[in-house]
């Protein structure tokens, strides 16, 4: 099993540190390359959600990656090679990271089995299925897909470790498979 990570806004809320810290535009910038470090640490305030509990992941308008603390962090860690920080950071005194998803796994959406967004003059993956033949490259990973670069995975393994951790801030859709 596989799952699409969406960042729960209405529960925990989301971070503000300020869009003029980015020394690239973020919308210019292309996914498929790690964006580059920030070299100063991000001073952030937290605009609380409906729980007003603070969760362990954030989201953070200004990039579509995410701000985790430190705890997120070393498990997401544990899949090598995925993440990528831009930027340390503050909230009351805890440390936090943000950082960008860097792996991009190909040949794993069924194009056939996936909804398609179309529009006038292009489509877009809307929510994919993923090739059954692929489980073991997804596992232990959090990661994208090429054929739509704004949406982040986690596979089954992976998820399990950030629940057993209690982490907060994900939803988590079930991606289905296709043989």
């Amino acid at each position: 099993m596989a799952y699409m990570l969406e960042l729960d806004v209405d529960e925990y809320g989301m971070l503000d540190g300020g869009e003029e810290i980015f020394p690239v535009k973020v919308s210019d910038h292309d996914r498929r390359r790690a964006y580059p470090p920030l070299g100063q640490p991000v001073e952030f305030t937290w605009e609380q959600g409906d729980s007003e509990v603070r969760p362990n992941v954030f989201y953070y308008p200004y990039i579509d990656n995410f701000v985790c603390d430190v705890s997120a962090y070393e498990i997401l860690s544990t899949s090598p090679g995925c993440i990528h920080t831009i930027a340390t950071g503050e909230l009351e005194r805890k440390n936090l990271f943000l950082v960008q998803v860097t792996t991009i796994i190909d040949c794993i959406v069924d194009l056939q089995g996936s909804v398609i967004q179309s529009y006038p003059s292009y489509e877009i993956l809307a929510f994919p299925a993923f090739r059954a033949s692929k489980r073991h490259a997804m596992a232990r990973r959090i990661f994208r897909v090429p054929e739509n670069l704004s949406l982040i995975f986690v596979g089954v393994e992976l998820k399990r470790s950030l629940d057993e951790a209690g982490i907060r801030g994900f939803r988590y859709l079930p991606v289905d498979w296709v043989n």
